[in-house]
């Protein structure tokens, strides 16, 4: 039986069978076999019901109608059959309704394994950062997924923006954790690439074969640890890379390497719970690092006349000589022009306009103390 057929046992679904009486096959049957297929992909969820056996149907019956069907049917689904991952299952990249581009994953006779991963996947639908899941179907001793479409995964990625990764994986794993699920296998090859646009990427997990429906702290934790080890992957990788056209700055953070640590724990009671780690302020937007500025700023101008002249006069034996090396050169090229234009007059941090070394410096120094502050928080 060829693999085109197999996805067509898909729709042979128990409360409303592919199988229509004879009256409907003649009339209409192409029509209905769109519309079915239609239905599932724009409605974008998981149909657990899809998941039927040939025998549960009897099989030469429905071997027959799939012959029938098959001319009118291969317009609108399109397999190239172009592998584009190997590890740990094959996907195949495929088009359906020559519209929506989806991928096919083989899980080979765990069939057990399918269930459990499409009913998990059921109760996740509708979020950016969740790889959709449409339906399952099986053919024979094989197993099927078919699945949203994504270009790669994050073993094939190089280069990535850590803050980046880290605020969408978390953004996704607090959407499992709120709805009582853990993941239990966050690993490079379970997190989807999806490209949006020119340079855009959205990163979806997917995998939920091993998840489990839970409360317990171990199990929502290790997923915690999971994440913290594949920012560790890439926050290490700076240390084997040669290509000088990538900013590492953000990788010597002292916040990053920070966060890292307290996810990867090894006593799991010590790890934060995922709405602490996306509170962290590595995450932190420009804006709320500069309310953050501002309010440490106030604080400290209140017991200090000249704050401005002390930071900086007293600035290598405050920062042990090396204050320099944990400027957030994002932040601090982007500071000035947020302070100007976003911020009402009376909040903005005042600099005298001739002094320009100065205003650099202050804007370093309070940083870092954002910084330290941060790790002691």
């Amino acid at each position: 039986m060829s693999f085109f057929e197999s996805i067509i046992k898909c729709l042979c679904i128990r409360n409303d069978p592919l199988i229509l009486p004879a009256d409907d096959l003649k009339r209409d049957s192409a029509t209905f076999v769109k519309e079915k297929l239609k239905e599932i992909s724009e409605r974008n969820i998981c149909d657990v019901d899809a998941m039927q056996t040939v025998v549960e149907h009897g099989g030469g019956y429905i071997e027959t109608k799939i012959n029938r069907l098959s001319g009118s049917f291969g317009s609108y689904l399109k397999f190239h059959e172009n592998v584009i991952q190997y590890y740990p299952e094959f996907i195949f990249q495929g088009t359906l309704f020559e519209q929506k581009s989806i991928c096919i994953k083989e899980v080979g006779s765990f069939s057990k394994q399918m269930e459990n991963e499409m009913l998990i996947a059921k109760k996740l639908i509708h979020h950016e950062n969740i790889l959709s899941h449409f339906f399952g179907f099986n053919q024979i001793d094989e197993n099927f997924i078919a699945m949203e479409f994504y270009e790669m995964t994050l073993c094939s990625v190089k280069t990535i923006v850590l803050r980046d990764l880290l605020t969408q994986l978390s953004n996704g794993i607090e959407f499992l954790h709120d709805s009582r699920i853990a993941h239990c296998c966050l690993r490079l090859t379970n997190v989807a690439v999806v490209t949006r646009g020119a340079s855009k990427r959205i990163y979806k997990i997917t995998n939920f074969r091993e998840a489990v429906e839970t409360t317990n702290e171990f199990e929502l934790k290790s997923d915690i640890e999971a994440l913290g080890k594949i920012l560790l992957h890439f926050q290490k990788r700076q240390e084997d890379h040669e290509e000088n056209d990538v900013d590492w700055s953000e990788h010597d953070n002292v916040l990053c390497v920070d966060v890292i640590d307290r996810m990867t724990d090894v006593d799991y009671h010590n790890r934060p719970f995922i709405k602490t780690v996306k509170c962290q302020p590595f995450l932190w937007s420009h804006r709320d690092s500069l309310h953050f500025i501002i309010k440490i700023a106030k604080i400290l101008e209140q017991n200090i006349c000249n704050f401005s002249e002390y930071l900086r006069s007293h600035a290598e034996r405050i920062f042990n000589q090396d204050w320099r090396g944990y400027i957030d050169r994002d932040v601090l090229n982007e500071l000035d022009d947020i302070n100007r234009k976003r911020l009402p007059y009376h909040m903005r941090i005042k600099f005298n306009a001739d002094d320009i070394s100065l205003k650099s410096d202050v804007i370093g120094l309070i940083k870092q103390i954002r910084n330290l502050v941060g790790l002691q928080a």
